[in-house]
């Protein structure tokens, strides 16, 4: 006979059950006839998150724009597939691509999943950020005529404009302060050595007099380094100061 309540289906241990009955009715002795359809979900499988990620170098906090692709994801039974990316930092985005700038440096861990509506499956990798030029950069540079000159430069950043105060000291004493303005131009997704062109305003304290250079700058992988080379042919190759 069929299992069934007025008609109406019931759920025994995730298997639907129907059916309807026929017959005299409670208490009377008529016999009854039933039919009984059991309705079994097809099984799924699980879909497989797959995710790369360019550039795979050192960026620039701040600057480098990590971009995220999922479309490599499958799912053997041909769902549709919702993706959520997790970027590490306590940000998240949603869709088969993604792209994320990372404010501070450091190595994250990112992570995909992706779902088919009743399984997910995870994707990890990971990525690393160096420092923008925030910080003190330091050298030590010793001329043509003997005379030793130590360099300290203070930078701040604001997107790609690049700001510097600083002084060098040369022995026997003598001072000449800084000015620095300079942008940093794009390469390859600011994965460096990047462009950064700079002026510089020098006032002489020996005289007072200032004068103003026009510079190029290069700054190096890991944002760590950063290569000056003035028009008059000084070069300078100034280190951060942990």
């Amino acid at each position: 006979m069929g299992i069934a309540a007025a008609g109406a289906g019931a759920a025994i241990g995730g298997v639907t059950l129907t059916g309807e009955e026929e017959g005299d009715g409670v208490g009377s002795g008529g016999g009854g006839n039933g039919s009984g359809v059991i309705d079994v979900p097809s099984p799924n499988t699980a879909p497989v998150a797959v995710v790369s990620m360019t550039p795979d170098a050192l960026g620039m906090a701040g600057l480098t724009r990590y971009r995220f692709d999922g479309r490599g994801s499958t799912d053997p039974d041909g769902d549709a597939l919702t993706y959520s990316w997790d970027f590490g930092d306590g940000s998240t985005g949603t869709g088969a691509t993604a792209r994320h700038v990372y404010e501070e440096r450091g190595r994250y861990s990112v992570t995909l999943t992706v779902s088919d509506g009743r399984d997910s499956a995870r994707a990890r990798g990971s990525v690393r950020v160096g420092p923008n030029l925030m910080g003190r950069f330091g050298a030590t540079t010793t001329l043509d005529d003997g005379i030793r000159w130590d360099w300290t430069l203070d930078f701040t950043q604001n997107g790609r404009q690049v700001r510097g105060t600083g002084t060098s000291i040369r022995s026997p004493p003598q001072t000449i302060r800084i000015r620095i303005r300079g942008e940093i131009r794009n390469t390859n997704n600011f994965i460096c050595p990047c462009p950064l062109p700079s002026t510089w305003t020098v006032t002489d304290g020996a005289d007072g007099q200032v004068y103003t250079d026009v510079v190029d700058g290069t700054v190096r992988a890991g944002a760590n380094t950063i290569q000056f080379r003035t028009s008059s042919g000084l070069e300078l190759v100034v280190r951060r100061q942990e």
